[in-house]
């Protein structure tokens, strides 16, 4: 419409056709006759969707977004590229490559690691050349565990005795304890008198016997 500068009328019944979905709604709400001048209502469109200005994505949100597997990788970095350039101040092309590495499948890290990427343009080719290997089968998934071999009858058969012999009892006997009396000690004397000697040599004394 930069032909038709002078030309308001034409100018608010063609602004319709670069809206859509809510924008386009709220036109459609407006009485656009009462407009005499294109300006009029560029300024109230502006005044109206201004929060969108406030409320701009941040690198936060950037690094919220998710690629489902089910959805094309360009689809994605069109997603990711579109939200990246909103944020204020705007990422340079260094960390818009790192930040866009950082949201791709993990399986596909490996394959980044050493690779010489200057554009976001080569970023996303790569990464659909890495999304087309991975649907046909060529890049194993983390979560896919390798089959676990059937052991040998012999080794189970031995796993479950050693299981069984470390497992604790499941109940215990109880303990039978017999009662006992403790005595008193007996007290000692403070200066006990040690026993007499006996003498190896002296004869022991004839009892003297009573007469009736």
């Amino acid at each position: 419409m930069a032909v038709y500068p002078v030309d308001d009328k034409l100018c608010i019944a063609m602004f319709q056709e670069s809206l859509a979905e809510s924008a386009l709604h709220w036109y459609y709400t407006k009485d656009v006759s009462k407009y005499a001048t294109f300006r009029e209502l560029a300024l109230k469109f502006l005044n109206y969707y201004s929060f969108n200005v406030e409320m701009a994505p941040t690198i936060s949100d950037l690094r919220k977004l998710k690629r489902y597997r089910s959805k094309d990788i360009k689809q994605f970095a069109y997603r990711f590229r579109e939200m990246a350039l909103q944020i204020k101040p705007a990422l340079k092309e260094k960390e818009l490559i790192n930040e866009f590495f950082q949201l791709l499948l993990h399986e596909y890290l490996p394959y980044m690691i050493g690779q010489t990427i200057t554009t976001f343009a080569q970023a996303v080719i790569n990464a659909d050349k890495l999304d087309g290997m991975n649907r046909e089968g060529l890049i194993p998934s983390p979560s896919v565990k390798p089959a676990v071999k059937p052991k040998p009858k012999e080794l189970v058969a031995a796993a479950e005795h050693n299981k069984a012999a470390a497992a604790p009892p499941t109940s215990y006997a109880p303990r039978s304890y017999t009662a006992t009396t403790i005595r008193p000690p007996v007290p000692m004397a403070a200066n006990p008198r040690p026993p007499a000697p006996v003498m190896m040599h002296q004869q022991p004394r004839p009892v003297r016997q009573e007469r009736p």
